[in-house]
Parts: C-alpha cells; sequence; structure tokens
C-alpha cells in the first residue's frame, strides 16, 4: 500500500463505522477505526511519538464521548499543521464553525458518505501534488 493515505474513522456507531471503513479500504486507503474521542487522542499522541502513521484525514462524529469531534477539530484544524476534518453530525448546524473542511448529515446514504470524504481525498492529493 506505498502511498496509501491513512484515514481515521471515528465513528460510535459500528457498522457505520466499519462500512465507511471497507469502503475507503477497497479505494486503496489505510483506515484506522476508532470508537470515541479518548481513542482519538491517544492514536494522536503514538502518531506524533512516530509509533503510528500520521492521518491524511480524520472523519469524525460531531458527538464523540469523552472529547468530543467537534472540540478535537476545532484544535487540530488550525495553524500550518492543520489536520483536515469531515465532521459527521445530525445536521449540518451541529459542525458549524468548527474548522472542519466538510461538515456532513450522517442521514446521508452510505454511498453518498463514501462519495464526499473520497472527494475531500482527492482534494488533498491534487493540493499535494501542486505544492510539489
Amino acid at each position: 500500500m506505498t502511498g496509501a493515505k491513512t484515514v481515521l474513522i471515528v465513528e460510535e456507531d459500528d457498522a457505520l463505522r466499519e462500512e465507511l471503513a471497507q469502503q475507503l479500504r477497497a479505494d486503496g486507503h489505510r483506515v484506522v477505526t476508532l470508537e470515541d474521542g479518548f481513542e482519538l487522542c491517544d492514536y494522536l499522541e503514538l502518531a506524533v511519538e512516530g509509533k503510528a502513521p500520521a492521518p491524511k484525514l480524520i472523519v469524525a462524529d460531531v458527538d464523540l464521548a469523552g472529547v468530543s469531534g467537534r472540540q478535537i477539530c476545532r484544535v487540530l484544524s488550525r495553524g500550518e499543521n492543520a489536520l483536515p476534518f469531515i465532521l459527521l453530525a445530525r445536521c449540518e448546524a451541529e459542525g458549524a464553525g468548527a474548522g472542519a473542511v466538510r461538515v456532513l448529515n450522517k442521514s446521508l446514504a452510505l454511498a453518498d458518505l463514501h462519495a464526499e470524504i473520497s472527494g475531500v481525498l482527492c482534494g488533498l492529493a491534487a493540493e499535494q501534488t501542486t505544492a510539489a
């Protein structure tokens, strides 16, 4: 999987998390699935220490247990080393103002969620190519 992007999916709904992961893996991405904000914080600490692959995109529920996706997005989407975030919410207004590149309604069909996430990943790849 040389050149594969690492995508973190942080979602409490087991079925949604695993279905999105399966589709993104089929696209050739490395996917790490996490259940809550605490697990996300732990993973990011490992990534900073070089003990886990650094994510290129984080897809997180707005209302995670522990530390919310909205709170983490506010911190990590700012500055030079900002991490791109997609927030999943019951309504798009829930994620407004958090700094996410997209806020997606969780009630979208799985195929539509996948298409939106894939679009963001393609945009990130285009930005990297342009910057190089």
